[in-house]
């Protein structure tokens, strides 16, 4: 039997509803239709890649805008223009901010490493691995956010998506990993950027590892049922259609069924929670 695999966006879906992670991970559906903010991440998280490995062309922001419209058919060409838009603004200002002096090097950009336990697979992807002045790694993570507050930065000194990342690397990496750098894309109307720098802690290593635990128990049990936090972010669950009626018409008309996650779901699912 395969082993269950699981990442961040398993995990966090699985603890805020147990019904989403069986419609998205067992059944293997997903929404047609997507939301801008997620979209945007996409095309910002690609077109940062790839200029980080000295590949950013305008020919690759076409085919990256391309790649969006191709797997998200329903967006109007009037978004499309708007995303590229405001993707290339941001980059492009980002761009200017680092490119002749940057204190961090980076050492690999976009990786997914796994960890391989005796019941489950543990995976990480990551925005990628930086070097500092002092000669230490980093985690490197993209946030694009609309506000950056003091409850912001303070979001980002532990969760279960950093725990993950340093269990995983901790253990399939030769160099000691010091912990993470935030890579702040703020969306303000002219863009701004940050870097956040903040050491990986032993207990929240811990806290996760407990988590994780749990979860894969209770996955294996397959007691699935929804949570009724239906709301979030004054929006509704994508997926709240099918928790109230599954019927063929209703995944005919909004899901799409999908045999393996692909890489933009992954990241979609990561976005989500910036």
């Amino acid at each position: 039997m395969e082993k269950l695999k699981l990442s961040y966006s398993k995990i966090n879906t699985f603890l805020n509803c147990r019904m989403k992670y069986h419609w998205i991970y067992n059944e293997r559906l997903y929404p047609k239709a997507k939301a801008y903010p997620l979209k945007l991440g996409i095309i910002v998280h690609r077109m940062l890649h790839l200029w980080q490995i000295d590949k950013l062309t305008k020919e690759h922001i076409d085919n990256i805008v391309r790649d969006i419209t191709n797997t998200y058919p329903e967006t109007e060409p009037a978004e499309i223009q708007s995303l590229a838009f405001e993707a290339t603004t941001l980059v492009r200002g980002y761009v200017e901010k680092y490119e002749e002096s940057d204190p961090l090097k980076v050492v690999s950009s976009e990786m997914i490493l796994e960890l391989e336990r005796e019941d489950y697979v543990l995976y990480t992807r990551l925005d990628g691995i930086v070097r500092s002045q002092d000669d230490r790694l980093w985690r490197w993570e993209h946030k694009t956010t609309k506000q950056m507050n003091s409850a912001y930065l303070t979001g980002l000194k532990g969760g279960l998506q950093a725990g993950i990342a340093y269990i995983v690397v901790a253990n399939t990496l030769p160099e000691k990993v010091s912990g993470t750098v935030y890579n702040l894309l703020v969306k303000t109307k002219v863009p701004q950027y940050y870097r956040n720098f903040v050491t990986a802690e032993r207990l929240l290593v811990d806290r996760t590892e407990r988590c994780i635990t749990g979860v894969v128990k209770d996955i294996k049990q397959g007691d699935f049922y929804p949570s009724l936090a239906c709301y979030t972010y004054n929006s509704e669950c994508p997926y709240l259609k099918l928790c109230q009626q599954d019927t063929p018409m209703t995944r005919e008309a909004f899901f799409v069924k999908r045999e393996d996650v692909p890489r933009e779901e992954e990241t979609l699912l990561k976005i989500e929670e910036e």
